[in-house]
This record gives structure tokens, sequence and C-alpha cells, in this order.
């Protein structure tokens, strides 16, 4: 009823010498213990990762139903756009956002259709909308959906389907436009790097693994951290900031805003590793209060 471990055997000749101590039932795996008989080896709902494929594996199972991948239609909108290695005449920046949205994208399980960049034409806009509608589930662009005149995109969707919601309370983030187009999701993200990460991990993620059927929506938990930097709060509204984790005096987690704090300031998200959240109802936090945080490990 119980298994010795070889380091604890001395052999002379055809005896075996086992050391005192030795339990009942020690070093035994009974069957069933790991998983009995009728139970669930992995249910509906969970993203089958390393665990999950060798709990499959252990119980012998070698094929399961699994849902298949959302497809995502991608562009960008704005004629001073420009792609990767072409020239940049004066007043062009390079198009990052859908680079920044594919990856996201990808990392989320999501397959990407890449529509490049769409000038800003009332026309072409609608073209292009109606032709992917159909045959994705979800549309996301970055760009387009605020108030200004080469701003296409959300008549674009009054034309072809309904808006849901415009506008968010939140900064970065507030131009922000969710609606339909038939049975395709649309999310205009604004036309800031920042704003598109900060948006798509609040809004478009959840969305995203409620596509999946996936039971946690949410699932980088928000934990609470003491401040090591004054993060300023305006009412009325949600303020995410950058920042990065460290440790104070006692040797205990702490955070720090990062200096440059632009909406527009894309390489601040690679040099955070987590975010802060002030809600609505938050005031400024400073230095030693305990902020919300959530951190990059499970986004990106």
């Amino acid at each position: 009823d119980t298994v010795v471990i070889q380091e604890d055997v001395k052999v002379k000749g055809d005896i075996a010498l086992i050391t005192s101590g030795t339990k009942p039932q020690a070093n035994v795996r009974l069957a069933g213990e790991d998983i009995s008989e009728n139970d669930t080896a992995v249910p509906f709902g969970l993203r089958l990762g390393a665990a999950e494929l060798g709990v499959l594996a252990s119980a012998g199972i070698d094929r399961v139903s699994v849902l298949r991948r959302p497809v995502a239609a991608v562009f960008s909108t704005g004629d001073e756009l420009k792609n990767v290695g072409e020239p940049l005449p004066q007043g062009a920046i390079y198009d990052s956002n859908r680079y920044v949205l594919m990856g996201l994208l990808q990392k989320s399980g999501v397959e990407v259709r890449n529509l490049g960049i769409i000038p800003d034409d009332p026309q072409t806009t609608v073209d292009i909308l109606s032709e992917v509608a159909g045959e994705v589930d979800l549309i996301i662009t970055s760009g387009g959906v605020s108030k200004g005149s080469a701003d296409y995109v959300i008549p674009a969707l009054k034309a072809l389907g309904q808006i849901d919601l415009w506008r968010i309370a939140i900064r970065p983030g507030r131009p922000f436009v969710f609606g339909r187009i038939e049975n395709t999701l649309f999310f205009g993200l604004p036309g800031n790097p920042v704003a598109v990460m900060v948006t798509f991990y609040r809004l478009v993620q959840p969305a995203i693994r409620r596509l999946l059927n996936e039971r946690n929506l949410n699932p980088v938990p928000t934990v609470k951290v003491r401040a090591l930097t004054t993060f300023p709060k305006k009412p009325n509204r949600t303020e995410v900031y950058r920042a990065r984790l460290t440790l104070d005096q006692n040797n205990q987690l702490a955070v720090r805003a990062i200096r440059r704090q632009g909406s527009g300031l894309l390489a601040s998200m690679s040099h955070a590793d987590c975010l802060v959240t002030l809600g609505d109802d938050c005031d400024t936090a400073y230095p030693g209060d305990m902020v919300d945080v959530q951190m990059f490990l499970g986004l990106n």
C-alpha cells in the first residue's frame, strides 16, 4: 500500500533496507483523485490554455467541441495617416493604432482582417462598412468618431445601422462609439493611441469574451496599492493613468504614475506595467492613498 522512493532505500545484495518513518500510502496516487468518474474535466466557457490541454490529455480526451474564433475587421481613418515604410510628407503621421489593435485582438483570440487606412471620404466609409459588415463579427476602427468636419464614421454608421452609445466619461477615451450593422458589432475607438488601448481594455475586450461565451468577462483583478505620486481627478468622469509598480521604503508594493500622461504618447504604455483607475466617485489621490490598480499581466 506504499511507495518508497529510491533515494530512501539502501540496497545490500538482494536486500532492500527501508529507513524508518515511512508512512502508509506514501507516494500513492489513487485513480480518480484528480478527476472523478462523471466529473467535468473542462467546463464550457473556459479558454483552453496549457493546464486545460493537459487535463484533457490526462483523461484521454483527444477531441472537444469549441467555439470558432470571432472575426474582426480593423481599419484606421484619416488622410494624414501613412503606412509604415511609406515616405512621410509634412503634416503626416504613421498609423500605429491599427497595429496596436491587431496585436490586442490576436492576443484576445480573435481572427483579424486588416482593411488598412480608409481615407476621409463619406461614400468610401459607407462602402467599406457595407461591404464588410455581413462577413465579420466585429468592426473596430480608430479615429473619425468625433465632431470634426472630416469625421465620417458616425454618419456612415447611422446610415447603415444603429448607434447604441456615443461618448463616455473616461479620460483618456471620451470619443467612443458603439453600434451595430445588422448582426455585426461596431466599436469606434478614439484616434489617440493611448485612448485606443484604454477603451479596448475596458470595453472591447469584455465584449469579445462575451462573444466567446467565457465565464469571466473581466479576468484581470483590481487590487488596492499605495500611491507614491499624486493622481489628479476631475469630477464626473473616470480617470485612467499609466503607472509602474515598485516597492516602497518598507518593502511593500506601491505604485507611481508615469511622468508623461498625454493620450497621444504611446511609448508611455510601453513604459508602464499597470493602470491606475479613479472612478466617478473618487477624488484626487495623494501619496499614501490606496488606489485601484490593474496589472498588464493578462491584458497585453
